[in-house]
This record gives C-alpha cells, structure tokens and sequence, in this order.
C-alpha cells in the first residue's frame, strides 16, 4: 500500500527550501510553485516532484498545503488557496498575517483546516519550561522575559516587530496555555522603519517581550520567574535548562545551579512531522490553529497600536 502524500508548498525562497528538503525527509512528493528563477532553480535542486507557475496550476487531489511565502502575502495566498482547494489542510508560516482583520477572515473562511508554523511551540527547550509551569516545583510563575535580537535585518517583507514578535507571543501561549493582555508597548523606529519592539502583557504573572533588529548579536533568550526560581532557556541551540533558586540570594555566594539536560530537536521538522502525521490520520493536529493564529496577529497588531499612545 503507498502511503506517500503528495504536498503542495507555496514558495520556495530561503525558507521554503528548508521545508522542502524536511518534506522530502518524510517521505512526500512535493508540488512547489515558485515564480522567480532563484525559486525555482532551489526546487529543482533539492528534489521538487513537479514545479510549476501558479497556484492554479497544482492537481485537485494534494493531501495538504504548506504556505512559505513572504508574511505579506500570507492573506491574499491563503484566502485563494481556500477557495480553491476548499477543507484541505494547509499550514502557513507565521504570521497568519499582518492584518487582524484579515487574520479573522481566513479563520471564518476555514476554522478547522488551517494551521500556523509557530515552530518554537514544537522547541524542546519551550516544552521543558511549559512542563515546569505546570509541575509548579519552584511555585506559581511571577514573570516571564524573553528576548528575540538579532544582527540586522532579516526579512525585506515585513518589519521586524512582524517577524519577530510572533515568535514570543506563541511561546507565551505555549507556556501558559493562553496570551496575557496587551498592557503597553514602544516600537524603535529609525528612519520611519520599526527596528523593534519593548512590550509588556499580563499582570499576574506579567510578560515583558523584547525584540530588535539592531542588537550587536544574535539573541534568543526565555526567562520563567517562579516564586523560588528563576529558569532560563538561554539560546535556540542550548542543550539544558539552568535554575537558580533565590529564596537564599547571597552576593558574595557563587550560585546553585540545576541544569535540565535537553536535546536538541529541530523545530522546523517536528512541526513538519506533526503536520504530515495528521494528514496521514494521527489524531494530533499542529499546535497553532487558524483562531490561535488570529489571537498571535491581533496581539502583535494591539501592541504596535499602543505604541502610539
């Protein structure tokens, strides 16, 4: 029996020829569309199936969409998708969008069918933390910080809050099974360009998001502030937890540190995974759906706004 699903990926940029090659990895035929030269010849090196112009232009009969095209474009290539390929699972690179409105639209249009790639919900660091929230071994969380900087700009698409910040609020969702409220933000802005966003959530336990495009290095940090403890996620790539407990703080004392040993997962491909999985009937469909990824967008859509206040 051939259990091999055929996918469609929408682009094949610097992103979406990663999701092409984990695809491939698990063992599906992958339609890519890819307009420009640069895309397509990324397809055919990889190992595409079948690479054509236009959404149009894929078969009727894919099992599932994957959507790796700008965050700009994010509405106007869902929505047509939808229409066209109706209950088809698809699964888009987050943002849903850059507009609440039309971030609403796409969920009315397909609530049950439509996902987001919020892949540091899939990050193992990510789960260790969630799994401490909820064990409350070091008590009830006060705080949590989380730092997204990097080194210039990375996306021409969209701005940095958009690219970034999506990242930390699902990872907020991830640890404490809901978004806190929007309390106040200030956006960076040089030249009339946002270069990046301090924004606080939540009262109790309160959030504080950090994101920019001109730091002097490559950050990525989430720290939970529980009553006892403090633990920290230090990088995308680290291989353990470190705690510190602070009931006994000494200035002049070297710190107790715990460190949780994690290993290291590969974000991108476990979403994947999950994705083909539930096409392929597992029951488990991917973390963010359509009115997560609506509650994502309105929150970072709600932060800028309050920026200008």
């Amino acid at each position: 029996m051939n259990n091999t699903l055929t996918i469609g990926l929408i682009g094949c940029g610097s992103w979406g020829k990663l999701v092409l090659r984990d695809l491939l990895i698990l063992k599906c035929e992958v339609i890519v569309v890819a307009r420009s030269e640069k895309t397509k010849k990324n397809a055919l090196e990889i190992g595409a199936s079948l690479i054509v112009d236009s959404i149009n232009d894929l078969p009727d009969t894919l099992s599932g969409i994957v959507v790796c095209t700008p965050s700009d474009t994010h509405y106007e290539v869902t929505k047509s998708l939808i229409l066209k390929f109706g209950k088809t699972p698809i699964f888009t690179e987050k943002p849903l969008c850059i507009n609440t409105e039309h971030a609403r639209e796409l969920f009315e249009l397909a609530p049950e069918s439509l996902f987001i790639m919020d892949k540091w919900r899939y990050h193992n660091g990510v789960q260790a933390l969630s799994s401490l929230v909820k064990s409350k071994e070091y008590g009830d969380v006060v705080g949590i910080t989380l730092k997204r900087l990097s080194k210039g700009v990375v996306h021409e698409d969209s701005d940095a809050v958009w690219h970034l910040a999506p990242h930390d609020v699902s990872i907020l969702l991830e640890i404490l099974g809901y978004i806190p409220e929007p309390e106040f933000a200030r956006l960076d802005v040089t030249n009339g360009k946002v270069r990046g966003m301090f924004a606080g959530l939540g009262k109790s336990p309160w959030a504080i998001i950090e994101v920019s495009e001109r730091f002097e290095k490559h950050q990525r940090e989430v720290r939970i502030h529980f009553d006892k403890a403090i633990a920290m996620l230090k990088d995308a790539y680290s291989d353990g937890i470190q705690i510190y407990t602070t009931d006994e703080l000494h200035a002049k004392e070297p710190l107790s540190v715990r460190n949780i040993e994690l290993e290291v997962n590969m974000p991108l491909f476990d979403e994947l995974k999950c994705f083909i999985d539930y096409l392929k009937g597992s029951g488990i469909s991917p973390k963010s759906n359509a009115e997560e990824g609506v509650n994502i967008v309105n929150t970072v859509e709600t932060l800028r706004n309050l920026s200008a206040k």
